[in-house]
């Protein structure tokens, strides 16, 4: 029996004007990105073959052979695909419209990059871990040569106790990593303060009462001891 082949006004098949339409995304980039480096005489043979130009000019004329285009694409799947996206190459097998074929090919196409992407990570794991070290060192280095000169680490530290010390326990939650030293913490805190405002007693006295009278150590050690009685008198 004569096979009937749908046309166009035109005389042209469908099947070559909805591959012509799809020709613009042919997949050769995709497979080509599959390749591995030393695949180059099948890299050679795909890019030969999926010549865009040649098979627009076929499909233009009525001259692609659909059927011809879309087995050497799914035999590619098949010999570069992971074996767990063969049953996926095989259902495309079985479709006969080619506007779903190809969007079927680049659904799977899209899962055999991810395969590859996956591959490539998991083979340089190894390499990244024992690099990634010395890596971000050098990047840390690198960033801390282009910025200012930054305090010392000492520095940093002395800050932050410094900062818990002046914490704000209404406002802002004691840090988890330091619980268990948070009443020596608030011990020392309250001792800042009772410094502060001795320090501030001392200021004012001695403004008020001149230098002779504040040079006399008597004198400062009685105002000393009479200010940390009304303070602990306070906190009592």
């Amino acid at each position: 029996m004569e096979e009937v082949v749908e046309q166009n006004v035109y005389g042209v098949p469908y099947s070559c004007l909805a591959a012509e339409e799809g020709l613009g995304n042919l997949p050769d980039e995709i497979l080509l990105s599959l390749l591995l480096p030393r695949q180059n005489s099948l890299r050679d043979e795909i890019e030969e073959a999926l010549d865009i130009d040649l098979l627009k000019q076929e499909a233009e004329h009525g001259a692609l052979d659909v059927p011809h285009l879309s087995n050497y694409i799914l035999n590619l799947m098949t010999l570069l695909c992971a074996p767990v996206r063969d049953e996926a190459v095989r259902k495309l097998e079985s479709i006969t419209d080619p506007v779903q074929l190809l969007r079927g090919i680049f659904h799977v196409l899209g899962l055999m990059k991810m395969d590859m992407v996956n591959y490539t990570i998991q083979s340089l794991r190894p390499y990244l871990k024992e690099h990634s070290i010395q890596y971000e060192r050098a990047k840390f280095q690198e960033l801390l040569n282009k910025q200012p000169k930054l305090p010392s680490s000492t520095m940093v530290l002395y800050q932050g106790y410094l900062n818990l010390l002046l914490w704000d326990l209404d406002s802002k939650e004691f840090p988890e990593t330091l619980l268990m030293d948070k009443i020596r913490l608030q011990d020392m805190e309250s001792q800042l303060k009772q410094l502060g405002i001795l320090a501030s007693v001392l200021l004012v006295a001695r403004s008020f009462s001149g230098s002779a009278l504040f040079s006399s150590t008597e004198f400062v050690n009685k105002l000393k001891h009479i200010t940390k009685a009304l303070m602990e008198e306070f906190n009592s």
